[in-house]
């Protein structure tokens, strides 16, 4: 799934920075944060947009069902950075 998100190459879905996801999110429209090997979707939050990515707000389906949760509990620190955001652009 990463690998067809990279480039923009999946129609509709664009890369955005973590600040971009949630603002897309809070807005209603499909956001989701991306490494190789786990994926979760960012949700609306309380509108506002987070000043550091482990505060981004996910809900994820998998070992753990969270409803909120955030960047924080979903990846280590070290990991952050490898996290990409993509959001759905109609």
């Amino acid at each position: 799934m990463l690998d067809s998100l990279y480039g923009n190459s999946f129609p509709q879905w664009y890369s955005v920075g973590f600040t971009g996801a949630q603002a897309q999110a809070n807005n209603g429209l499909p956001a989701i944060a991306i490494t190789y090997d786990h994926v979760a979707i960012v949700r609306p939050n309380d509108g506002t947009v987070p000043s550091e990515v482990k505060y981004v707000r996910i809900t994820q389906a998998g070992n753990t069902l969270l409803n909120d949760s955030t960047i924080a509990w979903g990846w280590p620190a070290d990991r952050h950075s490898e996290i990409k955001f993509y959001s759905w652009y109609d």
